[in-house]
């Protein structure tokens, strides 16, 4: 869950929209339309802020802002114990990294070539968003209240694919970041449904078929380590693995760089109910 700066900036205190204005170098209360100041917004994050962004986020070193980024684009105010000369949303007890942000990443090469979900995104044709999404939405029983077409909305889905709550194991199997779809699935290709891949399902179709119809037990090979095939299509439907589509057609399985903001093996049901709330954008 995150915010736009152009939406929420009326309901932050005045020293955050002091702060705010002095970092964009915009009077952000002197705007009346919405449109223009988010487009305005974005070109300052553009040109001042995103170079920055990239090389906190391409640094081995900690920084806050690439935890916010990567475990779902916000944390508690508590956990940040110095200020973040960045211009980031502090609202109810959270800090956001802006919505806007997040437009400008969709667009840049950068986040698709080093493996982050939210640049990979704009390569999945529509007909693998929908079925992507009719899994998750099945699987979690947190509707995404997402409208269609998904294309249009895909910071939504991005979000709602990031805090939807899904049981991963741990990833130190994997120490290949980018492997062939036969390499992931090579004795499921030539059986249905993924033998079926492109000619009459998509690829998330197919695997939510595989998904509902395996044993909890079957066993895979992938890179000649066992693994549970379960646990192998968890890891596509929490998008910490996704297929790389070119001209409509696979090119290759990533591994993603975005973590999990809750790891859903230590979560209790009763809990379910704060994640839903935090798959909702609110509008003012």
């Amino acid at each position: 869950m995150s915010y736009y700066i152009s939406d929420i900036f009326p309901y932050l205190n005045k020293t955050q929209q002091k702060k705010l204005e002095i970092q964009l170098g915009i009077v952000l209360k002197n705007y009346q339309h919405k449109q223009v100041l988010k487009c305005n917004i974005i070109q300052v994050l553009k040109n001042k802020y995103i170079v920055k962004l990239k090389n906190i986020l391409n640094s081995n070193d900690s920084h806050i802002l690439k935890q916010i980024f990567l475990e779902g684009g916000f944390i508690e105010t508590s956990e940040c114990r110095d200020s973040i000369d960045f211009p980031v949303i502090e609202f109810n007890g959270y800090i956001h990294l802006p919505l806007e942000f997040y437009e400008i990443m969709l667009k840049d090469r950068f986040f698709k070539e080093k493996q982050f979900l939210i640049g990979i995104l704009s390569s999945f044709p529509e007909k693998e968003l929908k079925y992507w999404l009719i899994w998750l939405e099945k699987e979690t029983q947190i509707p995404s209240q997402i409208k269609m077409p998904i294309r249009k909305n895909l910071i939504r889905f991005y979000t709602y694919v990031l805090l939807s709550p899904i049981a991963i194991s741990p990833l130190y199997l994997f120490n290949k970041r980018i492997l062939s779809l036969h390499e992931c699935f090579h004795h499921l290709l030539k059986k249905p449904p993924l033998s079926f891949v492109y000619e009459c399902f998509s690829f998330y179709q197919a695997l939510q078929k595989i998904y509902y119809s395996i044993s909890d037990d079957e066993m895979m090979k992938v890179k000649n380590i066992d693994i549970s095939l379960k646990q192998l299509l968890l890891l596509f439907l929490s998008g910490k693995l996704v297929p790389n589509f070119k001209n409509n057609r696979i090119e290759n399985i990533v591994l993603t760089k975005e973590l999990r903001d809750i790891e859903i093996s230590t979560i209790k049901k009763e809990s379910f109910e704060n994640i839903t709330y935090l798959n909702k954008f609110h509008s003012f």
